[in-house]
């Protein structure tokens, strides 16, 4: 599956400092982010779309999802540069690497709030951990895992 179909389960939601969320990676989608008042397609001054990444994952911890096997990681904003420091330290260069890799993603602070009146960006830390399963091929994203946690 691919595009907007692949994006499925519930929001992994990291809204307090500490949290934290840790899963496998099955597949990663990258969708144009929409305003959540009206829906609408969110665009740069230079008319380029603002794009968001959807990450399903199989949780460490489904109990957290009631039961659900499959979350989505919503990357966006500051998650995004966290993310790309992660597959750097971790030489993550493409799908086939990491599709398969343990996800742990912290909320660890705030930041400085880009100008009087906006709210302060969350910082994240990322880890991931290539090789942590085996996965098929790239479009088999709908196979259940091959083991369990």
């Amino acid at each position: 599956m691919s595009g907007l179909l692949s994006a499925g389960g519930p929001a992994v939601e990291l809204k307090t400092i500490g949290d934290r969320f840790r899963g496998v990676v099955l597949s990663v989608s990258e969708l144009t982010d929409r305003d959540p008042a009206t829906g609408k397609d969110k665009h740069w001054d230079n008319g380029d779309p603002v794009k968001v990444y959807a990450v399903n994952c199989e949780p460490e911890r489904p109990q957290d999802f009631e039961g659900e096997d499959v979350v989505t990681l919503w990357v966006r904003s500051g998650l995004i540069k966290a993310f790309r420091d992660a597959a750097k330290t971790a030489r993550v260069r493409n799908m086939d690497t990491l599709r398969g890799a343990l996800i742990d993603v912290v909320h660890t602070g705030l930041g400085k709030p880009p100008s009087k009146g906006l709210n302060a960006p969350k910082l994240y830390e990322v880890t991931l951990t290539p090789g942590f399963r085996a996965m098929g091929p790239a479009d088999s994203d709908d196979l259940p895992p091959e083991e369990p946690f």
